[in-house]
């Protein structure tokens, strides 16, 4: 049941970025513009959480009618609750685009890297290490390479 939660929620995010993108600016030069390569990945993202919503339905475990609902339920909130990891790491998923607006592309990036690799159970200076180099390293990607202006955050504006 949570395997469904999971992909009606991803597929319900990229159907509202897919929405999104419709605010982008359009340019004379390149009519995809910016929101091509975002509309892309929602669609991508969307048709492929679909599909792991109808496998799942498809090939649904029968359920036993001694346990009934309560069973079911009780099974899968131990479930849940013992695999902490997969719901942290969902959750940081979501909470990232608050984290940009807050304290900008490359403290978000920094706090998503550092957050997730303790919750997978790094050791802290393999997390800051890692951290501190992979958030340099698309910050420069994207700033120096591609160019983009990436937001700083209203904490350091």
């Amino acid at each position: 049941m949570m395997a469904l939660i999971v992909a009606l929620v991803a597929f319900s995010m990229s159907v509202v970025f897919f929405g999104i993108t419709f605010e982008f600016p359009h340019l004379a030069a390149d009519p995809g513009g910016p929101a091509l390569y975002p509309r892309i990945v929602a669609v991508v993202t969307g048709f492929a959480c679909a599909l792991y919503g109808v496998q799942h339905l498809v090939t649904r475990k029968p359920v036993s009618p001694s346990k009934g609902r309560r069973g079911t339920a009780a099974d899968w909130w131990s479930a849940a609750i013992a695999d902490k990891t997969k719901i942290f790491s969902f959750a940081l998923v979501i909470l990232l685009p608050a984290a940009i607006d807050v304290v900008g592309f490359a403290g978000a990036t920094f706090l998503f890297v550092i957050i997730l690799m303790m919750i997978s159970g790094v050791n802290l200076v393999r997390s800051m290490i890692t951290a501190v180099l992979s958030s340099a390293g698309v910050y420069a990607g994207y700033a120096w390479v591609l160019g983009a202006v990436l937001p700083k955050g209203f904490l350091f504006e």
